[in-house]
């Protein structure tokens, strides 16, 4: 370690601040890549595992990497150092941290848009303070001596971090990923569903400031040596320049479009295949080696997504499997005298360092996790998924979401009334622009909305009124029962509400309204009876009672067809098939026409059942005088139970006096207005 600030120092403390600027590359391609609704979630993640990383890193592993080795294995812990054999010292602690950053950042990428926050930072801590120390004492701690690590002493070569970082960032997402699961929605429908960006174009920024950074990244290990940095620096250019090259030269012969996902996973890629052996490849070489390591990169991401592993950033692809490549291909690409032994003996060593590394970043960050899972949920919830991090984690808004709730509020409003709340949207932003417009739109299509659902109403009601007024060219005590019950359902309708607690949600307002309209609508299959029957002028005999029976299901037939006609029937149409079918059945399930028995038989149906018989009992018809009032409720609680259901019954006799001022004072109105219904129908009658 150097003693003093001097030119080596300065190289690697410039070194240093170019590796701390790719953070603002990590956070440029990672925010550029995932949906906007989580972009600030990415700034902010990165800025807190940088916090952490560098801290723990500070504080603990340190000491673990570049401490007086135990056996080769790791350091001894240093806490919180003041210095490290002087101001050059600090510089080296300086680009060990940024270093342990760029590790950290790498697991950021892949696990975006559903990790937890909190677990998110102890898996950083763990490999700040565990995984990356005890790796980096393996491959680059060192003494008076020489290498001090169980790996640098076999020969391993990884000049500045093609596995010990790279591979070991990679290793450790792959361990997380694993049970952190895919983004919802992105393999749901069978197959791959893309994702759209929230900004490519600061995605290409990111691996701009990477690249620039990487600079910095492979030549500050040359503090010492400084005659090398030269040729680091033009294979740092040339490796990315070449393997790109080729990727759009690909894609240009093929005829594909230039797939910017692609471009930018080939040049991250061959960044890091060039990373470990930079000091010693020629610049043909490096080209050759930022090619492959390209190629396995793209390969290695769709493998991956065929596998339903999702990474967002391809971290996995690019920084392991490129990682792996430019480890091992450096065997093959550097000079036979750069290595202090054969091609196939380096090859076995180099090996035995990627595995190595693998199986202790991969094992131990899967540890971490599931033991982080057995205690707290590593995954956000599915809301706050679909809302998007921004909001779930932080509580950031943005304007689209802003525009979203304006959006949603207008359509609730709209559909379940109330008023709209105004916006916080910046009116003098595009999408405070967008807003307004769309405010305006909204307006126009609820004042045409509102004028439709009139005449809609308007076309309901008279379709009713028409069905009625047939009914009273028919027979004059049809007419004038059918518009008392209406008046009747809703009185005990509303008793039923009242009186029964259990009732309450189902006797609702929707409910009475849709009972007020298809009350009258009951005995609307009368129409169908012929007229010797539904006329006649005395008791009906077996065979004509029969007859009269089935205008239940005439009527339910008849209002079937009419709502098939609808893509969505009204409410009130739907109950008033019931109630045409089912008002003449009984509680204990002796009725006609289905015999339903008890509350099988449809609410709707037990009301009218109980008004229809009472107006039958208290109103004249030719065939027998009309009952005392006394007698009809006599009757019909007689009946509780076994014709009419024993609630309706005594919601009956608690209104009582008010169903009796009813029949009596629409009796004579009702009679009146029979000429008034002939004279509407007769060109219609006349017509048919």
């Amino acid at each position: 370690m150097p003693a003093a600030f001097g030119f080596p120092e300065a190289i690697l403390f410039g070194a240093s601040l170019l590796v701390f600027v790719m953070q603002a590359g990590f956070c440029a391609l990672e925010a550029g890549v995932v949906r906007s609704k989580n972009a600030i979630h990415v700034a902010v993640k990165n800025l807190l595992d940088l916090f952490v990383s560098v801290g723990i890193f500070w504080g603990f592993g340190l000491g673990i990497a570049y401490g007086a080795t135990c056996g080769g294995l790791f350091g001894e812990p240093v806490l919180m150092p003041n210095d490290w054999d002087g101001p050059g010292g600090l510089s080296f602690v300086f680009y060990q941290l940024a270093f342990c950053g760029a590790a950290a950042t790498i697991v950021s990428g892949a696990v975006t848009e559903r990790i937890q926050t909190r677990a998110y930072l102890v898996l950083t801590m763990v490999l700040a303070a565990v995984i990356y120390p005890v790796a980096a004492h393996w491959a680059w701690a060192g003494d008076a001596s020489g290498p001090a690590g169980w790996l640098g002493r076999i020969g391993f070569i990884d000049y500045s971090g093609s596995t010990i970082i790279h591979g070991l960032g990679a290793w450790c997402a792959l361990a997380v990923l694993l049970q952190l699961g895919p983004r919802r929605g992105r393999y749901e429908a069978g197959g791959v569903e893309s994702t759209t960006g929230g900004n490519l174009i600061f995605s290409a920024l990111g691996v701009l400031v990477l690249w620039f950074g990487w600079f910095g990244f492979n030549a500050g290990n040359a503090f010492l040596t400084p005659e090398l940095i030269p040729k680091i620096v033009i294979n740092t250019l040339l490796a990315p320049v070449a393997g790109g090259g080729v990727v759009v030269l690909w894609q240009t012969l093929s005829g594909r479009v230039f797939r910017v996902r692609e471009i930018m996973t080939a040049t991250v890629g061959s960044l890091v295949a060039v990373t470990a052996s930079c000091h010693l490849l020629e610049p043909r070489a490096a080209c050759v080696i930022g090619i492959v390591g390209a190629a396995l990169a793209i390969i290695a991401a769709y493998a991956l997504e065929r596998m339903r592993i999702d990474d967002p950033l391809d971290a996995v692809a690019a920084h392991g499997v490129a990682g792996v490549w430019g480890t091992l291909g450096l065997c093959l690409l550097v000079p036979a005298d750069a290595l202090t032994m054969t091609r196939w003996e380096q090859l076995g060593v180099q090996s035995l360092g990627v595995l190595s590394v693998f199986a202790f970043s991969f094992c131990t960050m899967s540890a971490a996790t599931a033991a982080w899972r057995a205690w707290r949920p590593l995954r956000v919830p599915a809301h706050a998924e679909i809302q998007g991090l921004n909001i779930a984690e932080h509580g950031a808004r943005s304007e689209f979401w802003d525009l979203v709730t304006r959006a949603r509020g207008a359509a609730t409003c709209r559909i379940g009334g109330g008023t709209r709340n105004g916006s916080d949207t910046d009116d003098f932003s595009e999408f405070g622009v967008l807003r307004e417009t769309i405010e305006e739109l909204i307006e126009v299509s609820e004042a045409k909305a509102g004028a439709l659902e009139t005449r809609i109403e308007r076309a309901h009601e008279e379709s009713v009124k028409m069905l009625v007024d047939l009914a009273e060219c028919r027979d004059t005590e049809t007419a004038a029962h059918i518009r008392r019950i209406q008046l009747y359902c809703d009185v005990l309708a509303d008793e039923l509400q009242i009186a029964t607690p259990h009732h309450a949600l189902i006797v609702d307002t929707v409910f009475r309204d849709s009972l007020r309209r298809a009350s009258v609508l009951h005995d609307v299959g009368k129409v169908g009876i012929p007229d010797s029957v539904l006329l006649k002028p005395g008791r009906f005999n077996p065979e004509e009672r029969a007859v009269m029976e089935t205008h239940t299901v005439i009527g339910a037939q008849m209002l079937a067809r009419a709502i098939n006609r609808f893509e969505e029937p009204p409410q009130y149409l739907t109950m008033a098939e019931e109630v045409a079918r089912s008002h003449h059945e009984r509680f204990d399930g002796k009725g006609y026409p289905d015999r339903l028995e008890g509350e099988r038989i449809p609410l709707s149906a037990r009301i009218v059942a109980v008004a229809d018989v009472f107006d039958a009992l208290i109103s004249k018809r030719v065939y027998k005088e009309a009952f005392a009032p006394i007698e009809a409720r006599a009757s019909v609680v007689a009946g509780s139970g076994t014709q009419f259901d024993p609630e309706v019954v005594a919601c009956f006799l608690a209104r009582f006096d008010e169903l009796v001022a009813i029949h009596d004072h629409h009796r004579e109105r009702f009679v009146d207005e029979r000429s008034a219904g002939e004279k509407k129908l007769a060109p219609v009658i006349a017509g048919a």
